[in-house]
Formats: C-alpha cells, structure tokens, sequence
C-alpha cells in the first residue's frame, strides 16, 4: 500500500468513520467518481495491525480493478460476514443501527458511500462440497485456537481449493480476508486469486529458493492456501499459474498427474 507520506495526504481527502466494533478502528476512504476508490484503517494506537492493513490492501485491489457489478457482488458478500454483533450510529441520520460485525459494518458503509443498494437479506449459504483439508492455529495472544478450512471439490477430473474460511476464535477481519479470497477462487481464471496472494505474502530470497515471511495471521492463511494450489498443480511456490497437461502412462493407461512429483509442498 502507500508509504506514510501518501497515507498523510490522502486523509486529507478522506472521508472517516470510527467504528465501535469489537476491535476498534476508524475507517478512512477516497472515492472517485462517487465510487469507493481506497480503503486503510488506524486503531485507537494510530496504526492499523498488519491483519486490518492487509484487509484494507486487498479491498482496495478489488475496489480498483473489478468492474461496478463485480464490486457490489463482493461489497454483499463481505456484509453477511458474521462476527460479533454491535449497535453503532449508521450515516447520514445517525439512526441506531445493528451490524453483523467489523467486517459486515465496514462494507455497510461503502455501500452507503457508493451508488450500490444496502439490503438485510441474507446470501445464501455457502455449500462447501467435497474434501475439505483444515489446520487448527492458535493464537499467541489469545491462547484460543481457530481453524483454517478448505474446500476441496473435484472439478474437471482432479481437485481444485474452491473455498476457505474460518472457525473458532480468530480475528474478525480475518473473515473478511477469506470472504474475498473465496469469492475468485472458483473463477476458471486463477489470476485473481493469485495476484491476492502475491499481494499478501512477502517473498525473501534463501539458499533453498523462494520463501515467504509469514509474520501475520494474513500471511499465514494465504501461504496455506498457496500450498494446496500447489498440491494440486495450479500454481508453483512463486505464484506461478501452471499450465495443466492429463499426462497418461503408456505402461498403465492412467493418469499420473498427482503422482510421482517430488516438489509437491506438504503443509500438513
């Protein structure tokens, strides 16, 4: 994102709102054509955590990359996140208002902020089919654990990660994050989901190849999700999007793609 000189300027232009969630943060926002254009965060201590400024990263891609009808798919998503519900005074009239949770609230409020309608009616729920893979992480400031989860269905003949999200007690901006990975991840175009990762995980050069500083909760889920891109070749450990061939055995007449690859990434 911007260094601190640009953030510095563009608050200027910004429109704000504090949001009395769970984990407080004021929300600054520019726009562009009566449209939300970038979005970042500051908690109570004036920055914002690398999970929150991540988030912010991310929605700010689809917000300047997706077209007007994508963006307002993803704005609707991202508001029936459920977390830990609060009252707070919704713009322009300050009426009470209950929202889901942080990330429910922060797209109530692009909503309101651009040309998209706002609606309480709930998406319909997601139907994870077939395998799904999951870690349990815990967290080293809570001491409570929470579980990263992905589904895993067979699309064209071999599995492909289609979905993730989260359960237990994890950050609430992090439902956020896995919303807007889920949302490309079962577009037949894999460069979305790709440039998210690339986005989120830091690469850092070592002897064995490429690595990644997995310094957050962000940067973990997205490593994960990149290591069963990788089991399943679609992508390579720098994010590549690889090209698929049904290779067949002549000996067997079975496919063999998925077997007998000795780079495959095994994260747990």
């Amino acid at each position: 994102m911007s260094n601190q000189n640009d953030i510095s300027t563009l608050a200027k232009d910004a429109w704000t709102f504090d949001l009395p969630s769970n984990e407080p943060c004021r929300l600054f926002l520019t726009e562009k054509n009566g449209m939300p254009e970038q979005v970042w965060f500051m908690t109570n201590e004036g920055k914002a955590t690398d999970d929150l400024a991540l988030f912010a990263k991310i929605l700010t891609l689809d917000l300047q990359q997706e077209m007007p009808d994508k963006v307002q798919e993803k704005l609707n998503k991202l508001a029936n996140v459920t977390g830990k519900a609060f009252s707070m005074a919704f713009p322009p009239t300050g009426e009470k208002q209950v929202m889901k949770g942080q990330v429910s609230a922060i797209a109530k409020l692009l909503q309101h902020r651009s040309s998209f309608p706002m609606t309480d009616t709930p998406m319909q729920r997601e139907q994870h089919t077939g395998d799904i893979w999951d870690v349990d992480v815990l967290d080293p400031y809570t001491q409570k654990t929470f579980t990263i989860k992905i589904s895993e269905p067979v699309i064209d003949g071999r599995k492909r990660p289609s979905s993730i999200w989260l359960e237990g007690h994890n950050p609430e901006i992090l439902d956020g994050l896995c919303a807007l990975f889920s949302a490309d991840m079962l577009s037949s175009d894999l460069s979305r989901i790709a440039i998210k990762l690339k986005t989120v995980l830091e690469p850092i050069t070592s002897m064995s190849g490429t690595e990644y500083r997995l310094h957050n909760f962000s940067s973990y889920i997205a490593y994960l999700l990149l290591g069963r891109y990788e089991k399943h070749f679609y992508m390579d450990k720098e994010i590549n999007i690889l090209s698929y061939r049904n290779v067949v055995s002549m000996d067997t007449k079975k496919s063999t793609n998925g077997r007998f690859f000795s780079h495959e990434l095994e994260v747990g």
